[in-house]
């Protein structure tokens, strides 16, 4: 699921990958606080796929109370390319099952994944 300040990049790079993806905009869900966000990703069996570095604390949303949360640091969209590098990586290396619950936190020269306990 990609949060709605996801870049239209993100979801055409995620689908070329072999990816089913699907934007909050196309759910209905624009305007979504993150909570609720994380619920209807939950719900639906989905990791959900954001820019936004809020939604990535601990306290707030702790692990293994999600479906998975992959958030890109993004700094410049001229970054774009190398951060996808990063992510196609990851999904490659990281079992889909490893993702269930956890953070995976994505920038353009590093990935790291924090699982629950």
């Amino acid at each position: 699921l990609l949060d709605e300040c996801g870049a239209l990049p993100t979801h055409t790079f995620l689908r070329q990958s072999g990816y089913d993806c699907v934007t909050v905009h196309a759910l209905g869900g624009s305007g979504t606080a993150n909570g609720e966000l994380l619920a209807l990703a939950k719900t639906r069996h989905l990791i959900l796929v954001t820019i936004d570095r809020g939604i990535g604390n601990l306290r707030t949303y702790p692990l293994g109370t999600h479906a998975g949360l992959i958030v890109l640091k993004v700094p410049g969209t001229d970054q774009l390319a190398a951060i996808h590098r990063q992510l196609a990586d990851a999904l490659k290396s990281i079992p889909p099952d490893q993702l269930t619950g956890s953070l995976l936190i994505v920038d353009r020269t590093k990935y790291r994944l924090r699982r629950p306990a």
